[in-house]
């Protein structure tokens, strides 16, 4: 049973699933406990409903910056339609993740300053490349590859901020004395 039409069947039974604020377990929410066959098919399916739900949440908040310690498990997207823009109407919703992810990982590596530096940190690329893992697409890796190889530039960037803050507080120090 592919996970989506378990969390389906739970929500018409009049519950629903949500992830920890650690995103490390799955809860569900209801008036009463699950009833026992839905509850026997979670605890079987529960990473995999974990991750459903984690892609989901990256999903509806892109926007925000979230980073995750964890890849999106390749079952997950068994069935995604080839290339970026597939032809699937079910799988719509994850050609639109897809393509967001993909998006904000173009636009981190357009980001130059006045000297045509990547201006960009580790950690702006490293999100995008943990976002992108998951997709068995060739686009999706090779955006990966090209985020990997910008790692360096990405480090040399992280350094000049930072000595541009350790500067400024220098510089508030001796205004200080």
């Amino acid at each position: 049973m592919e996970r989506p039409n378990l969390a389906e069947k739970i929500k018409a039974a009049g519950y629903g699933l949500k992830l920890t604020a650690d995103w490390k377990q799955v809860k569900v929410i209801g008036n009463s406990r699950l009833p026992e066959p839905l509850r026997s098919q979670l605890k079987a399916g529960k990473e995999q409903v974990r991750f459903w739900l984690m892609v989901e949440t990256l999903a509806q908040h892109r926007e925000g910056k979230i980073v995750i310690d964890t890849d999106v498990p390749p079952i997950y997207w068994a069935k995604y339609p080839s290339g970026r823009n597939g032809s699937a109407t079910a799988f719509a919703h994850k050609n639109r993740l897809l393509d967001s992810w993909l998006g904000s990982a173009e636009t981190i590596l357009a980001q130059r300053d006045e000297k045509k530096r990547l201006d960009a940190t580790r950690s702006e690329i490293n999100a995008c490349i943990v976002g992108l893992r998951g997709f068995p697409q060739p686009d999706a890796a090779a955006m990966v590859k090209r985020l990997e190889d910008s790692m360096a530039e990405a480090k040399r960037c992280s350094a000049r901020l930072s000595a541009a803050v350790r500067r400024k507080q220098k510089k508030k120090s001796e205004d200080k004395k």
